[in-house]
Formats: structure tokens, C-alpha cells, sequence
């Protein structure tokens, strides 16, 4: 069973992973339940394409409380590798539009959500490092997108680099709690 350190952990972990012909999930079943003290998060769904059926349960760590919309607390996860994250947060800062201007109220609210999201995936990497480290350690469970994201960007791992892209990030966000 997968430990997650919240819903949105699970959520985003089925984003990720839902399906091996990366569809992205789509309409999933599920909800929350309780197994001898434990809390779970349990999902099924098909897949579209491929017509692929999953079922998803995650033990909820409750050690720690996450406030939403954070992913996780200050413990990095054990199901979604740094890369992933950070590959998580382009895509949704990529999808922001530059100039919001002539945006309907809907629009900029979704924009919000999206640079929102940008920001709590792009904390998630800063939870890998250890103090006194200046990026994100190499793991022994390297996977091959770890490798090529680290060869093709090395810098994106470090936390200078990460810390300089949540302040650009926060900075848009709090623009469009403006717009």
C-alpha cells in the first residue's frame, strides 16, 4: 500500500501514474475509509484509452497535519520522485497566461489555480533536502527520468534554483490575487 502525506498527494500521485499509455486519469471512484486505525484514500477508475482498470488505495500518514493546498508536510514523499514534481509545476506555470488582461473573471480564476498548483509542486522538491545540502540529493532508486531530466537541467535540482522560482512564481500568483 502507498503511504501518502495527504488527499492531494494521492491525487496528484494518480495524475502522475494512473495509467502505463499515459492518459491522464480520468473520472475515478472513490473516497476515503478506515482500516484498523488507519486512514485510507482509495480509488479506481478505467482508462479511456487503453480501457486499462486501476485501483489506487493510499495509508494517509497522519503524523503530520497538511494544510491545503499544500501536498505535503515538511517530510519529502515516498511516492512522487523531485522530477516529477518539478515537471508537475512547469506544466502547470506553461499554461498561465503571460498577459491576463481582457481575461474573464473565470479565466483568471483558473489561471489562479493553475500558478497555485505551480507553487505547491514546486515546494515539494526543497522537502529532498537535507540542511546544509545545496540541492536535491541523487537517489539510490534513480530512475531513468530522473537521470535525464538531472543531465538534461542539473541546475533545477538545486535550491538556489528552486527558491529563485518559487519567489517568481509567488510573485505571479499574488498578481493574479490582484488582477
Amino acid at each position: 500500500m502507498l503511504l501518502a502525506r495527504s488527499v492531494e498527494e494521492a491525487l496528484l500521485y494518480l495524475d502522475i501514474n494512473f495509467c502505463s499509455c499515459d492518459r491522464p486519469r480520468l473520472e475515478l471512484d472513490g473516497g476515503m475509509d478506515k482500516r484498523e486505525d488507519v486512514f485510507l484514500v482509495v480509488h479506481e477508475g478505467r482508462c479511456d484509452r487503453c480501457g486499462a482498470t486501476g485501483r489506487f488505495e493510499f495509508a494517509l500518514d497522519t503524523s503530520e497535519e497538511v494544510p491545503y493546498p499544500a501536498i505535503g508536510g515538511r517530510t519529502p514523499s515516498r511516492i512522487i520522485a523531485p522530477e516529477e514534481f518539478l515537471r508537475v509545476s512547469d506544466d502547470a506555470a506553461s499554461r498561465v497566461p503571460v498577459d491576463v488582461s481582457g481575461l474573464s473573471s473565470d479565466e483568471i480564476a483558473a489561471a489562479r489555480l493553475l500558478m497555485e498548483n505551480a507553487v505547491t509542486a514546486l515546494e515539494e522538491p526543497r522537502e529532498f533536502v537535507p540542511d546544509g545540502h545545496v540541492e536535491v540529493p541523487r537517489r539510490e532508486s534513480d530512475s531513468g527520468a530522473e537521470s535525464a531530466a538531472r543531465s538534461g537541467a542539473p541546475e533545477r535540482f538545486r535550491s538556489e534554483e528552486i527558491d529563485e522560482r518559487l519567489r517568481s512564481y509567488r510573485q505571479a500568483l499574488s498578481q493574479l490575487a490582484d488582477a
